[in-house]
């Protein structure tokens, strides 16, 4: 038995959720500037998916693509003790995909997902689905309810 593509998994869980949503096509983008920029957005509303390792075993973080890590306020949210990125390799062994092409579900590989509180001023987010050249666009509640995240102050 083969495993959909990721974008194919995102796309039936937000349907069978009900879930209103756009996809974008666009040129290959790498970062979360050059993604906003290619559909039209602010930087704010672009949801950054980063895979780390707390403790040794894989977390999902999701915040705006205009800030970065707090690594300390993370580790005083989640209570992990070591905290550091995870190796390109390990992010496509988890994930499936490069970085870059992450999308903010860590339900869908089964590891626990943080979201910074700065992202709920967003009324909408977009995303990478999967792929360099597709980003999806949702509403910033309905992904919440979808992935039951832990919401925390850790960006900076």
């Amino acid at each position: 038995m083969t495993k959909k593509p990721l974008l194919e998994e995102i796309t039936d869980l937000l349907e069978s959720n009900r879930i209103k949503y756009r996809k974008y096509e666009h040129e290959p983008v790498f970062n979360s500037e050059t993604a906003a920029k290619a559909i039209g957005v602010k930087l704010a509303a672009g949801a950054k998916a980063l895979i780390l390792l707390g403790d040794g075993k894989p977390i999902m973080v999701v915040l705006s693509g205009a800030d970065r890590v707090d690594f300390k306020k993370l580790k005083n949210l989640s209570e992990i003790k070591n905290l550091e990125m995870a190796t390109p390799e390990l992010v496509e062994k988890i994930s499936g995909v490069k970085i870059g092409a992450v999308p903010p579900f860590g339900n869908l590989f089964n590891i626990p997902l943080y979201v910074d509180i700065r992202l709920e001023a967003e009324k909408e987010i977009v995303f990478s689905a999967g792929s360099h050249s597709v980003s999806v666009q949702m509403k910033y509640n309905d992904f919440k309810a979808i992935t039951n995240p832990i919401v925390g102050n850790f960006a900076k």
